[in-house]
């Protein structure tokens, strides 16, 4: 058994600040770049390219209390390897042949996915799927009654290599900049 020293212990959060997701922004797995990835921070985002044009995180706004994001560390001791299985599922409400065109983008390629939550007065970001990206599955569904409603339950997941990364809020600013 190797030698893996803990380095701090946790006090308890004396903060009442209300969880969940606010904001997903989603961008394809190729348009990373030259991300790098340093102690669980993204240090350099340089460029993210697609076709030599500046590509920039797209931004889906979501009702309080319907997204939601999640990560479990994944043991296999019989291979000795380890990953984190990340997940991020979110719905998009009235369907529209706009909203099917672009999920079907999404069906297409990998993601990487920023996820806002509620925490602190100006949120906390966090980036999943930034080694191998995260897959999508869900589908559509038109209720019976009027109140039903439709929806788009779209999920993403993956299997990465890093957990999840958290972005100053500096390096978001860049990276939501128009291109």
């Amino acid at each position: 058994m190797s030698n893996c020293a803990y380095t701090q212990g946790f006090p308890l959060d004396c903060s009442r600040d209300k969880g969940g997701i606010s904001v997903v922004y989603i961008a394809p797995l190729t348009a990373k770049g030259n991300l790098q990835i340093v102690s669980g921070s993204v240090a350099n985002t340089g460029s993210f390219l697609i076709s030599g044009s500046l590509q920039q995180f797209y931004t889906i706004n979501l009702r309080k209390e319907t997204g939601e994001a999640t990560e479990d560390y994944q043991i296999d001791d019989t291979n000795n390897s380890a990953f984190y299985a990340q997940t991020v599922s979110f719905p998009l409400y009235r369907g529209d042949i706009n909203k099917t065109n672009e999920i079907k983008l999404y069906a297409n390629q990998s993601s990487m996915i920023i996820v806002k939550d509620f925490v602190g007065p100006s949120g906390s970001y966090t980036l999943y799927g930034s080694d191998t990206g995260l897959d999508l599955s869900g589908g559509f569904k038109s209720g019976k009654a009027a109140k039903d409603g439709s929806v788009y339950s779209l999920t993403f997941k993956g299997s990465e290599v890093y957990p999840r990364v958290f972005i100053p809020g500096a390096t978001m600013a860049a990276l939501l900049l128009p291109a």
